[in-house]
């Protein structure tokens, strides 16, 4: 990737930003480390967010990052991992503007639902089979008898 395009898709992500809120004018320079290394400034400034590809001499504060790194944070919404330098306040006021980025939405697990599947069973009346015991007990084959008896028909 080169600079240019690293420049737009970083302009492009910078453009959702929302300035609406911020008085003061901010000034800050970005180093790009890595593929498409370069510098850009942000300068917000009378309610309104200008991202140009040339470096600020009277910057507020740099933030140093790997291209990479820059817009995965930007296009996530996820710039509190980004190191910056300079007037602690400007830096301040600069992340309360990136928090303002859209924040991407993470793909929720989807939700399994399980088929449950209810087996109809039909209900046969309880026969009794007799079975044949070899038992000394009189009761025993007594009570086999008459089961025996009961299940013939």
């Amino acid at each position: 990737m080169t600079f240019g395009e690293m420049f737009q898709k970083a302009q492009a992500l910078l453009d959702k930003v929302s300035v609406a809120n911020v008085t003061e004018h901010i000034a800050i320079q970005v180093n790009v480390s890595g593929e498409g290394e370069g510098i850009f400034y942000i300068e917000v400034t009378n309610g309104a967010c200008y991202v140009e590809p040339y470096d600020y001499v009277d910057r507020d504060a740099v933030l140093f990052a790997d291209s990479a790194q820059l817009l995965t944070a930007l296009e996530n919404g996820e710039t509190a991992e980004l190191t910056m330098e300079g007037d602690s306040e400007k830096i301040a006021a600069f992340r309360t503007v990136l928090e303002t980025l859209p924040k991407k939405k993470t793909a929720a697990p989807k939700k399994t639902t399980a088929k449950t599947t209810v087996k109809k069973t039909e209900t046969k009346p309880a026969t009794k089979t007799a079975s044949k015991t070899t038992t000394t007990s009189k009761t025993t084959t007594t009570a086999s008898k008459r089961t025996t008896k009961t299940t013939k028909k």
